[in-house]
């Protein structure tokens, strides 16, 4: 098939129904990738035979997007055999390659230049045989493709049913040759047994060293997806063989060895030999980034050792805080709530308030040695509280808060299946009743408040109760509080925190400081039939659902203005009071905009002058290396090997640039930014770039300079300097005189100026004032 011909070509209809349309969509999926800007595996082979085909390949709903996917897939393979091919040219051995499923693949034709430049010799090095069904084999004659012009190179095409007997020995083939077998889009549409017979039957067929096998494959997730899928949904066919580990073949036969399990979206190595980020990285960072989760993995390198990740490891990755937060919120609920189920249910013999306290307790505390990694937060509050005052990212809250919600919902389930016997006979088969029914069971699930308390009571109850418990969490939390003073027992703290806030505030309304808890155990009330689940109690509902927030929020924020001296928003962020107070006065026109402090000024001057200064000390170097050179200087080299750098040493030389001393400097586009205001540089000694003053220096003059009155600054001996550095001082201030005079321990090129930041703390020598 000439590519590069115009002409028409006359239109093929493929008689081809079943397992063997979908041959249909992978060509189509292949032309795609062909004429796309950036293609992969840019077969224009493809592109020819769609265009000679007479079938509308619209109705098998390919996919762009999935073209890239077969594309990367076909490129691993063809990968494989061509590195294959080369050894076998390299070590001048005869080699078979049994391209099975070959359908309408131009494998061959792509791999062709591998073994185009043979080593002479009437005997082929490469017998390349394609294999497929019949019918496909006649669509692909009457297609006229080329056969592969390599000089050593023999090419076969045979029709045959791999899953029949004896195909594989009428195929001629020597079983003493190294051979190279591989199939694409062939495993997922055979029965399992049929698979595992035709691996079986190829590793036993071929007893000469060397041989190898490629193939692509599914897992069980393709299988249960499989209807979603419109290529199989239009063709009729099915997937019926999943490989969940390729690793389990090696005992299906004792010649098998897994050599390599590629995932082509996996791999640093993409399928065009770029080396770009992992496509599963860059999505597992994506993920993760969008939930407010830190992109590395939290779990600590060295604890486990390293091992190949499966795509259920993967997904556990990206979702590992989400879940650790699931299983400790179910960890939790599911031990406290059975702990108010036994004391009810067994009518308070074998339970009371004491151990209602004490489960609920250990099972936060199991609960938190359950989601460390995440932070255990183990509440919707809570964890929206910490977004607020302790910087926890907000977009983790919606990811952290569902996984909370599932978790108490799941802890629920288990809850009510547990006692479903004990529900039965302790309120009767078929009866369900909310409280202040004595046999009510509904308090399992969720709190209720004692009748005789009214709406305000119960909300403060809630409100306070919410208030302590973060209130001496963030206490206990604190780097200045319990740490400091050697209490690193946190969790232990925890439990016998919300031991005593149970203890403290549970009669009159239950303690319902987890909203995520209340809320699924109403849903489940409504579920199993407890009727009136969210009227009851005046629609008492939204106290335990809201109220903790409510509550959680009052009590962080007054824990951060009286106590908390750490990065809060009531500290040094926007929620300063009195940054609040001052905008607020601004905005209503009573007072004027204050002006900055002298830090901000001379940070704002800093900032200003900086916009048109010019290139840095390391640039200006090379550049003098190179005029050096040019010159036939041999200064810069001398320089260069003595390790000085910089402008103290070596002057910028060229047109842009003054060599008169006395002239006043004048910034030109594009040259170094200074760090400082123009008005804050001293007299930088032998420095064009800086004029010199006009009183000659001396030390006593300095030591009483008005800027340094009480004359702080140590004045060091001179230095012995190189003869490097006296040529280049020489150089630059075209004198003899190579005195360097004294170095201060300030600020280089300051003369101990004293300059300070925003943050007040000095840079240089303190101010004694």
């Amino acid at each position: 098939m000439d590519l590069s011909s115009n002409a028409p070509m006359h239109k093929i209809k493929p008689n081809l129904s079943g397992t063997q349309e979908t041959l249909l969509d992978i060509l189509q999926c292949r032309a795609y990738d062909a004429k796309s800007a950036n293609p992969i595996l840019n077969d224009q082979y493809a592109v020819r035979i769609v265009d000679q085909l007479d079938y509308d390949f619209a109705r098998l709903g390919s996919a762009r997007r999935k073209a890239a996917m077969i594309s990367v897939r076909t490129k691993w393979l063809d990968r494989f055999v061509a590195d294959f091919l080369q050894q076998a040219r390299q070590q001048r051995e005869p080699v078979t390659v049994l391209h099975l499923a070959a359908g309408l693949d131009t494998r061959a034709l792509r791999l062709q230049g591998v073994c185009e430049n043979g080593d002479g010799g009437k005997d082929p090095l490469v017998r390349w045989v394609d294999v497929d069904l019949p019918d496909v084999v006649e669509v692909r004659q009457k297609l006229g493709l080329p056969e592969p012009e390599a000089r050593r190179m023999q090419y076969q095409l045979v029709g045959a049913n791999v899953t029949s007997e004896n195909w594989l020995p009428e195929l001629g083939l020597p079983r003493d040759r190294a051979t190279f077998v591989v199939f694409e889009g062939l495993t997922m549409y055979l029965q399992p047994v049929q698979g595992r017979n035709l691996i079986e039957t190829l590793t036993g067929y071929f007893v000469g060293g060397g041989n190898q096998m490629a193939f692509d494959c599914v897992n069980w997730l393709a299988i249960a997806c499989q209807r979603l899928e419109p290529m199989l949904a239009k063709t009729g066919s099915c997937f019926t063989w999943a490989v969940n580990e390729p690793s389990d073949m090696e005992d299906w036969h004792q010649g098998l060895r897994l050599r390599d399990e590629v995932l082509a979206v996996d791999n640093s190595e993409n399928a065009n030999g770029s080396q770009q980020k992992p496509a599963t990285q860059a999505a597992l960072q994506y993920t993760r980034n969008h939930l407010g989760l830190q992109p590395d993995i939290t779990t600590r390198p060295g604890i486990h050792p390293e091992h190949e990740l499966n795509w259920w490891q993967r997904v556990r990755l990206v979702f590992r805080e989400p879940f650790l937060e699931f299983w400790g919120v179910l960890v939790m609920v599911l031990l406290g709530s059975s702990t108010v189920a036994m004391a009810y249910l067994s009518q308070y013999k074998d339970g009371n308030w004491l151990t209602i306290c004490f489960g609920w307790s250990a099972g936060m505390m199991f609960g938190i040695y359950v989601a460390g990694d995440s932070g255990a937060y183990l509440n919707p509050a809570m964890t929206l509280t910490n977004c607020v005052f302790r910087g926890l990212p907000i977009r983790r809250w919606p990811s952290y808060a569902l996984s909370q919600v599932l978790g108490s919902f799941c802890a629920q389930g288990l809850l009510y299946a547990n006692y479903i016997s004990a529900i039965d006979q302790y309120e009767g088969k078929g009866i369900r009743s909310l409280p202040p029914s004595e046999t009510s069971t509904a308090s399992f699930f969720c709190t209720f408040p004692e009748s005789f308390t009214p709406i305000g009571s119960r909300f403060f109850s809630e409100f306070i109760a919410n208030f302590m418990v973060t209130f001496l969490i963030f206490g206990v939390r604190d780097e200045n509080g319990a740490d400091l003073k050697g209490g690193g027992f946190f969790v232990v703290a925890f439990f016998w925190l919300n031991f005593v806030m149970i203890a403290a505030f549970g009669w009159e309304t239950g303690s319902p400081s987890n909203p995520a808890r209340d809320l699924t155990g109403r849903t489940w009330l409504s579920i199993l039939g407890y009727k009136n689940a969210w009227s009851s109690y005046d629609y008492y509902f939204w106290i335990p659902v809201f109220v903790p927030f409510i509550g959680c929020f009052c009590g962080a924020l007054a824990y951060d203005i009286f106590i908390y001296t750490g990065d809060s928003p009531i500290n040094n962020g926007e929620w300063n009071p009195k940054r609040l107070w001052d905008a607020l006065l601004v905005k209503l026109g009573i007072r004027e905009k204050k002006r900055q402090g002298d830090e901000e000024n001379l940070e704002e001057k800093r900032d200003h002058e900086e916009e048109d200064l010019g290139p840095s000390p390391i640039a200006r170097l090379h550049n003098r290396t190179s005029i050096g050179e040019e010159r036939g200087s041999d200064t810069s080299s001398d320089i260069t090997r003595s390790g000085i750098q910089g402008d103290d040493w070596v002057p910028p030389t060229g047109p842009e640039y003054s060599d008169t001393r006395d002239e006043t400097y004048t910034a030109k586009p594009g040259e170094r930014k200074s760090r400082f205001p123009r008005e804050d540089r001293l007299t930088h000694q032998g420095n064009p770039r800086f004029p010199r003053e006009e009183k000659p220096y001396t030390q006593e003059a300095d030591m009483h300079d008005e800027r340094n009155p009480d004359g702080r600054m140590r004045i060091n001996e001179p230095i012995d300097i190189t003869h490097a550095q006296k040529d280049g001082l020489r150089n630059m201030t075209g004198k003899n005189d190579t005195t360097v005079p004294p170095v201060y321990e300030g600020m280089p090129g300051m003369n101990g100026e004293r300059i300070r930041k925003k943050n007040n703390k000095s840079t240089g020598y303190d101010d004694p004032k």
